[in-house]
């Protein structure tokens, strides 16, 4: 069905109701159910039972609809949808098929909305059967009029025209409409159902005659305007029509049966009038609405709706994992690639080590010792004396003051925990406690070394104070190195008030102006 997947069209008349399908260019007659039939609501429960889920479209083809183009204020929201409610009421409070449609705006004065009203004023036609499909789960989408169709059906048979009267011999009568740029103005059905011809066709030349004569009393339509009457009916009531005066603001157009099908791309159907073709076709084509449904009416149609949209948001979910799976198997391949050389790589480097391993020879050490002599290595570069520090600033000295002799280093390495006693550095073996972890006495901290330089001051035997004054610079340079401090000096010359004055008197010369000075290195404590 081209506009939808699948519909349902139900034409309802006076004399009953049918239900149509279009299957390819081809509109198919489904069922049809008369009201002189005692059993045709019955008949039509098993039919709307037997097509739940279908969404249906109703066309309701009735002598007893009403039409009228009136002025509003031009409101909107809220006091638009209060105005229009109230006018309706007003109208036709008999029947809740009804509606308002807002054609456009008056070109002058005050440039209000021009509003066509239209309603079913016997509802009682159509509500055994709506209220029936209801009943059965049908979903029921919409209920339209053939003269809300014809702007369609006009605008394939004459789209260039802007006043249209659509002149259709229909199944249930003579309708004419009244179409101003595709848009709804007027809409009349007369009752015609004589089946002479000829009888059809002076009924046809009338009605024209006095519709027009209506419109322009109306002021619908300008006399000036010139206005297209297009004449859809069968051959016979053509060909039986005597040939219609036309004028410079009249013109008529007869369309055969053959061409309105080949404008609407339809295949004709024995039995049924083109008109009739042609809006089940416009109708299966038209989006749900039309005159508004009761809520119980248009219950099943909301459920289609919401269960489409839960399949539709379920395929959406699918195809989202779809497509993530999708994403994550081609993520997959990818690594597995990136894998190969990296496998091969593991490989490689695998077979190095057991080449290496292999070269090794060996060892019947446990892993316990093997342990502890790393744990022993790192703790004797952590913790371990050096005196590179003091002699690095010993030798700085010595180039900065040249006039002093080195005599004699004693080195030793000592705890500060021990209260300044020395210690000597010893592999003891495990423990007595029996633990397996061997024990490296004296660094289990870090141990400081203390240096005793003993040396002397040579040329300056005459001058004992200048010796001194060169001792104690000496001395603050060796403090100055990354580490290191004087612990003791012992001068040539003691000057110090609290002592008594002390000269050394050698044997020999060259052993005056000695001194000794007792500096100590502390390591940096690595974090």
């Amino acid at each position: 069905m081209r506009g939808a997947s699948q519909r349902i069209l139900l034409l309802l008349r006076e004399d009953g109701l049918e239900a149509w399908a279009r299957r390819g260019s081809v509109l198919v007659l489904m069922d049809s159910f008369q009201v002189h039939d005692p059993d045709a609501l019955e008949r039509f429960g098993r039919f709307a039972d037997a097509n739940r889920g279908v969404p249906a479209l109703a066309m309701a083809d009735l002598a007893e609809e009403d039409f009228q183009c009136a002025t509003v204020p031009h409101v909107r929201g809220r006091e638009r949808a209060a105005m229009v409610t109230r006018n309706l009421q007003r109208l036709y409070r008999a029947t809740p098929y009804r509606r308002c449609d807002v054609l456009g705006r008056e070109a002058e004065g005050r440039r209000d909305d021009v509003v066509l009203y239209s309603a079913i004023i016997r509802p009682e036609l159509a509500d055994p059967w709506l209220k029936t499909a209801a009943r059965h789960l049908l979903p029921l989408c919409g209920l339209y009029s053939p003269a809300h169709l014809a702007g369609s059906v006009a605008g394939r048979l004459a789209p260039d025209a802007v006043h249209v009267l659509l002149v259709c011999k229909q199944k249930s009568g003579l309708r004419q409409i009244l179409l101003h740029n595709g848009q709804l103005r007027f809409s009349r059905l007369a009752v015609a159902r004589d089946p002479d011809p000829l009888v059809q066709a002076r009924v046809l030349a009338t009605e024209i005659e006095r519709v027009r004569s209506y419109l322009l009393n109306d002021r619908m339509l300008a006399r000036e305007s010139l206005l297209e009457v297009l004449i859809l009916a069968d051959s016979p009531v053509l060909g039986a029509l005597d040939e219609l005066p036309g004028s410079e603001s009249l013109r008529y157009t007869l369309i055969e049966p053959e061409s309105a099908y080949a404008a609407a791309g339809l295949g004709p159907i024995e039995g049924v009038a083109c008109a009739d073709v042609l809006f089940l076709d416009a109708l299966g084509q038209a989006a749900p609405g039309g005159y508004p449904l009761a809520p119980c009416d248009l219950r099943n149609w909301n459920l289609l709706r919401a269960r489409r949209a839960m399949f539709a948001a379920g395929a959406m979910i699918g195809l989202a994992g779809t497509l993530a799976a999708s994403g994550e198997v081609i993520e997959r391949d990818l690594l597995q690639k990136e894998a190969v050389p990296l496998v091969a790589l593991v490989s490689s480097l695998d077979a190095q080590m057991q080449a290496v391993r292999a070269a090794i020879p060996e060892t019947r050490v446990p892993p316990e010792v093997m342990r502890s002599v790393v744990e022993i290595q790192q703790r004797v570069e952590r913790n371990a004396p050096s005196v590179e520090g003091m002699l690095v600033a010993l030798a700085r000295a010595l180039d900065r003051f040249p006039m002093v002799e080195l005599k004699r280093l004693e080195w030793r390495a000592r705890v500060p925990e021990s209260g300044g006693n020395d210690v000597d550095l010893v592999f003891s073996g495990p423990p007595p406690d029996g633990s397996g972890a061997p024990a490296w006495f004296g660094l289990e901290a870090p141990v400081e070394s203390v240096l005793r330089i003993e040396a002397r001051v040579s040329g300056q035997d005459a001058d004992l104070r200048r010796s001194v004054s060169t001792v104690r610079a000496f001395a603050d340079l060796l403090a100055t190195g990354s580490g290191v401090s004087v612990l003791r000096l012992e001068e040539p010359l003691e000057l110090a008030s609290a002592r008594s004055l002390r000269i050394e008197h050698t044997a020999h010369p060259a052993e005056r102006g000695r001194f000794a000075i007792v500096i100590r290195h502390v390591p940096e404590v690595v974090q």
